[in-house]
């Protein structure tokens, strides 16, 4: 059974993913405007974020949720690099600044990935955070 709580990131990483699926097809008819293969790449990274929201969610051990915050911190980077993307080509910027920003975001994915010390993410120190709603305390 799915945790209520795991719902709301599945609809919206559908609807990501229905978005760059259009987008894609999209591109795939008109190859001169790389913008939307841009778009396309930034939906995909949200869908899959979400996706690994879910994940998160649904995680029972430290070990997992920090495995799928590393993939979520993975995911944003990649998207900084659509996004980069997107707005170089839609406005005709200096590809210098995409390459630049590129260069870092990859940077940031291989080694938040590779890392595995107290300075990223330590599942021995696990900061749970706990909601309660309509409490009278």
């Amino acid at each position: 059974m799915i945790p209520i709580i795991s719902i709301p990131p599945l609809i919206m990483s559908s609807i990501a993913l229905y978005v760059a699926i259009s987008y894609s097809i999209m591109y795939l008819r008109r190859k001169n405007e790389p913008e939307n293969l841009w778009f396309a790449l930034m939906c995909y990274s949200i869908a899959i974020y979400d996706i690994v929201c879910a994940l998160l969610y649904t995680s029972s051990a430290p070990s997992q949720s920090v495995l799928y915050q590393r993939i979520q911190f993975a995911t944003l980077a990649f998207f900084i690099i659509a996004l980069t993307w997107f707005i170089a080509f839609l406005v005709h910027l200096n590809t210098i600044i995409g390459y630049i920003i590129t260069v870092v975001m990859t940077l940031f994915i291989i080694l938040g990935i590779s890392l595995d010390n107290e300075y990223t993410l330590d599942p021995n120190i696990p900061y749970i955070k706990t909601f309660t709603f309509f409490s009278t305390t």
